[in-house]
């Protein structure tokens, strides 16, 4: 990871908060987000695929990108047969040509021409935040301050609102963990 080799200062993007990364790399807090392993289908197929539930996913083949952090979980807890593919368009184009279920991949993903199936919940949940090398006390506590400070108006941040335009507009399930840093952080104005 570049932070951990002091290449970069920071990364702002859909990284897991997992106990392997938080002893490379130093997490600026809060943690904004949460994301778990969702399943995604071809139209049509997401109320049957959720009637199977999680349990029902064992012995069953999902495409997967080959460097999804959270495969070999879903391995051993729900036996899953992962096919990994090298990008998330050849992942989606299996799933439609019937070679897998399902895509699994991290809740909210957007542009597959795959449904996220809504009705299951996503497992494995981590929350996201951003890395930094781990001894930047300076840079942690500005990151934190900003991020604080675009989340102190409520129902009104900033935040909420980009979560609004680009995901739940979209189709996708509102963040519990942003609601509740949100609420948390808008209480102490």
């Amino acid at each position: 990871m570049a932070t951990s080799q002091w290449t970069v200062d920071f990364i702002v993007g859909t990284l897991s908060m997992t106990a392997e990364r938080a002893r490379r790399v130093g997490f600026v807090h809060p943690g904004f987000y949460s994301s778990g392993a969702a399943l995604y289908v071809a139209p049509g197929m997401e109320e049957a695929v959720a009637a199977m539930g999680w349990e029902g996913m064992r012995g069953q083949k999902l495409c997967a990108v080959l460097s999804y952090y959270a495969l070999d979980g879903l391995v051993s807890e729900y036996g899953i047969q992962p096919v990994k593919l090298a990008r998330q368009a050849e992942v989606a184009a299996a799933v439609q040509a019937g070679d897998c279920l399902a895509f699994v991949g991290d809740a909210g993903t957007l542009g597959l021409d795959l449904n996220e199936v809504v009705g299951l919940a996503p497992v494995m949940t981590a929350p996201y935040a951003i890395p930094i090398a781990m001894n930047d006390t300076r840079l942690r506590r500005r990151l934190s301050a900003a991020l604080v400070e675009a989340m102190q108006d409520g129902n009104r941040s900033p935040v909420l609102e980009w979560e609004k335009e680009h995901l739940t507009d979209a189709g996708l399930q509102p963040n519990a963990e942003l609601q509740a840093v949100v609420s948390a952080i808008s209480y102490f104005e």
